[in-house]
């Protein structure tokens, strides 16, 4: 068991937490808005957005749902309000659950956790190319689509 030793402990002045946090902040920007990742969810999904948004429980659905909620507090800097008001939700209450239970569900689900890292591979790819058509990028994040340069 290793020890952290007193000299090895590093003092943030409130200068370096401020640049830290905007750091932090500045990472998570994005070009993307919350209607967009949420068409990204959809494609992946194929969830209809009038399904998305009501109120059924249909599987599929739901797992589109907490997917989106997921990825959108990876990705976006929007708050739980401004991303429960970009799809209808009752209130940012139920955005924290669904990501809660994104979270669950990715620590017991193998096949999730692997659609949540292709989902993301999907915004970041579209971050790096705004504009590019999704169905592209879903294509080549599932590695059906060659990669650009010939190589696949």
């Amino acid at each position: 068991m290793s020890q952290l030793k007193a000299r090895n402990i590093i003092h943030l002045t409130p200068k370096m937490q401020t640049s830290a946090a905007k750091a932090s902040l500045n990472h998570r920007k994005s070009t993307l808005t919350p209607k967009e990742v949420m068409g990204i969810v959809l494609d992946f999904y194929g969830v209809r957005q009038d399904a998305f948004v009501g109120r059924g429980r249909a599987k599929h659905v739901v797992r589109a749902r907490q997917a989106y909620a997921w990825l959108c507090r990876q990705r976006l800097p929007e708050s739980f309000p401004e991303l429960a008001a970009a799809v209808k939700a009752p209130n940012h209450s139920t955005m924290i659950t669904r990501r809660n239970a994104a979270l669950k569900r990715k620590a017991s689900d193998p096949e999730f956790a692997t659609e949540l890292r292709t989902l993301d591979q999907i915004v970041l790819a579209q971050r790096l190319r705004p504009g590019q058509a999704q169905p592209y990028l879903v294509e080549q994040a599932a590695g059906t689509y060659p990669l650009e340069g010939g190589a696949e």
